[in-house]
């Protein structure tokens, strides 16, 4: 699969790279604020090119990660982890952290949607479990991508969101105002859960304030399209 493929007004890019060569990562999205219709963002997974068929969850901002060997809609979770090589895994995200674990001696994957309520439920360390409890995986030996989503220097929270979090993944910015740093909180959990620090990087845009064409839910609101995160095995 190409690095980057412009088809129409969608762009697919691959994120293979920022894993190993046993899987295929991708990230879709839609030129402009427009809203792509999610079936038509789920069927550029064919360019996978491993005749997949995409399994799906109805997110709902919690920590609850489901092991799936069918394709279709899952139900309600944020996490997705499977070792069907016919299965591609799908998330969707706009400026919540997706993240994509693998493991390499081992035919398994998992895909995460981890917003701010789903961090402070410990998303990431349920996937780290759920995956050593399914699968008999080690964490250790797991490689962790975090990619494109809101960073630091765009994520500012009220006190309301801060008290929920350590003070390790906050900075002060006003009298009432935190920035939030997702990114390291759930670094910290894929670390406490087992996960190499070295084994855990981070694409660097952000998809607040970046001009790389990904959606952000905080720069155009309601009307904000999705990124749509696919990752299955080879």
């Amino acid at each position: 699969m190409k690095t980057t493929v412009k088809e129409s007004s969608f762009t697919l890019e691959d994120l293979s790279l920022h894993l190993q060569n046993e899987v295929y990562a991708s990230i879709v999205y839609r030129a402009g604020k427009r809203k792509g219709r999610f079936n038509d963002l789920l069927n550029f997974s064919d360019r996978l090119d491993n005749n997949g068929k995409v399994a799906y969850a109805r997110q709902i901002h919690s920590n609850k990660v489901v092991s799936v060997d069918t394709p279709g809609l899952v139900g309600e979770c944020d996490g997705l982890i499977s070792d069907c090589p016919n299965v591609v895994l799908a998330i969707q995200v706009a400026d919540c952290l997706p993240i994509f674990l693998t493991a390499p001696d081992m035919s398994v994957i998992g895909l995460i949607h981890a917003g701010w309520r789903g961090t402070v439920a410990g998303i990431a360390g349920e996937a780290v479990l759920k995956l050593k409890e399914d699968f008999s995986v080690k964490p250790k030996l797991l490689s962790c991508f975090i990619g494109p989503s809101i960073h630091t220097c765009c994520y500012t929270v009220g006190a309301e969101v801060k008290e929920k979090f350590h003070t390790d993944h906050l900075t002060k910015n006003g009298p009432s105002h935190y920035t939030l740093d997702l990114i390291s909180a759930n670094s910290a959990q894929l670390s406490e859960a087992g996960v190499a620090a070295e084994k855990i990087t981070v694409d660097k845009r952000c998809t607040h304030c970046s001009e790389s064409g990904l959606h952000s839910y905080r720069r155009h609101g309601d009307r904000a399209g999705r990124n749509i995160c696919f990752l299955s095995l080879k």
